[in-house]
């Protein structure tokens, strides 16, 4: 069993015994003999270094060995904490360090710096939680003073292909630099493995970067299809929900609280899945509930983001003064959308933006037959308005001087099994206990396509939105104010 810290014991056995005696037990171990948790100092891991007070653990710097963050512990970032060498582990699982959080596990960031968990290319994270036992990220605050923004957020980088990138001079590879300097990602490897996160929380996250910048709740950033991600909640993050730079992973389960500004967010190329995923906005903030891009530089780049997603449920708040759309589909990208339920967004429900968007929903110019390269089929809208037409020419200023009419409504309209109506939800909007169910009259147990027919990773289902029958929010997930 690894320990908190594996440490080449052979060379700092007497130092640690002496140590041990003079601190005292950081943590018990797994072992039989109770051995002791240890701080340590390792010179060749970037100055990471773990000190523990009792059952609190600090932790310092970059990881470069196999580590285990055991139940019994909190544990607190300070600063950017970082997992593996951002240069290996291409190709080759067995180079990549991983850090084993375990079940139950509670991880905060510090407030008085800029905190946040980074795993690199040449790291994997294993954090699989309980239904009983969620791994949860959180502000370092007491309930009742918690805010978005107390900590930087979760960010991932993988080996998985990206567009809009550059080659680098070490790996040969096209890349690209994470927001806030928060590592290198992207490369050829479209089956690369960041491990698992399952039943993991992540609260409060969203620190900032810049005055204009702040961290995501979770940054999956290049990161491959091997990497298994199931029953995920970001729970009011200063930025976006949870956003997707490029790479191939697939998403399960997701659920978004209050964010502050995008709920699902894509770009520079994503082409994975997800199936059961909701966001619900909270008054006050919040922007879309989905954001999706290929690149805002170049809005053919390839590999072109064209991801799957079936079973979402988009929340608007309906006291929101914020200006939101329930789905931007901007900047050139395609997608597949299957069972997609919105309500309750202020400015519309749906929106197109950029000629290369209207190319792929479109196949003819005049924008009267749609394509199959950015599909929406089997959904449910109901919006104050329901939709948003694209700009057709700018002024001087930059702002639009005319917009194209009706071009999403024929979008949506011209598709298979599209219904404008109420999805009549228990209690979508509550944001003290929401109920996203369907109730029995709902037209959202009507003409769902079960995306399993189309693609074998979704599970068969015979309802539109993420929830159907089974209430798979019950036990792990928070709507804790602050």
């Amino acid at each position: 069993m690894t320990k908190i810290l594996n440490m080449r014991r052979l060379g700092l056995l007497g130092w640690l015994f002496g140590w041990m005696l003079m601190m005292g037990a950081c943590g018990t171990s797994n072992d039989n003999n109770n051995n002791n948790q240890t701080n340590n100092t390792n010179t060749n891991t970037k100055s990471f270094r773990i000190e523990c007070y009792g059952n609190s653990c600090d932790v310092w710097g970059q990881i470069t060995e196999d580590t285990t963050f055991e139940a019994e512990y909190l544990y607190v970032l300070r600063g950017g904490v970082q997992v593996g060498d951002e240069n290996r582990g291409r190709g080759n699982i067995k180079e990549k360090v991983t850090l084993t959080i375990q079940a139950g596990t509670k991880i905060v960031g510090s407030n008085a710096e800029r905190s946040y968990l980074q795993i690199n290319r040449g790291g994997r994270i294993m954090a699989v939680g309980t239904k009983e036992k969620p791994i949860v990220f959180t502000s370092p605050l007491a309930p009742g003073s918690r805010n978005a923004g107390d900590w930087g957020g979760l960010i991932i980088n993988g080996w998985a292909p990206v567009n809009g990138c550059t080659k680098s001079d070490i790996t040969g590879m096209c890349e690209l630099t994470g927001e806030g300097v928060t590592g290198q990602y992207g490369g050829d490897q479209p089956e690369d493995d960041s491990g698992a996160l399952k039943y993991v929380r992540v609260e409060f996250a969203g620190g900032k970067i810049t005055a204009q910048k702040e961290l995501n709740g979770i940054s999956f950033q290049g990161v491959g299809s091997k990497t298994q991600v199931e029953y995920i909640q970001v729970h009011q993050g200063r930025d976006d929900g949870v956003e997707l730079f490029g790479g191939t992973v697939n998403i399960r389960w997701v659920l978004i609280t209050g964010p502050w500004d995008d709920g699902l967010d894509w770009t520079n190329g994503w082409v994975g899945k997800a199936q059961f995923v909701i966001v619900q906005q909270y008054p006050g903030h919040g922007d879309n509930g989905i954001e999706a891009d290929n690149n805002e530089n170049d809005m053919k780049a390839s590999p072109r983001s064209k991801p799957t997603l079936s079973n979402i449920t988009l929340v608007g708040s309906p006291n929101s003064q914020n200006s939101d759309l329930g789905m931007l589909l901007r900047f050139g990208t395609a997608a597949r959308l299957w069972n997609v339920i919105v309500t309750g967004f202020n400015d519309a429900c749906l929106a197109l933006d950029n000629d290369p968007t209207l190319e792929l929903a479109f196949l003819d110019p005049g924008f009267t037959k749609v394509s199959g390269e950015l599909a929406l089929k089997h959904s449910l809208i109901h919006c104050k308005t329901s939709y948003k037409d694209p700009c057709k020419t700018l002024d001087e200023q930059g702002a639009c001087k005319e917009q194209h009419t009706e071009v999403v409504k024929r979008w949506f309209e011209g598709q298979d099994k599209n219904v404008s109506a109420d999805p009549q939800l228990t209690a979508p909007t509550d944001p003290k206990n929401p109920n996203f169910k369907p109730k029995d009259s709902s037209p959202a147990l009507q003409d769902a396509l079960d995306p399993s027919t189309q693609d074998k990773w979704f599970r068969s289902t015979a309802f539109k939105g993420a929830i159907g029958s089974t209430d798979w929010l019950q036990g792990w997930v928070t709507y804790d104010e602050n």
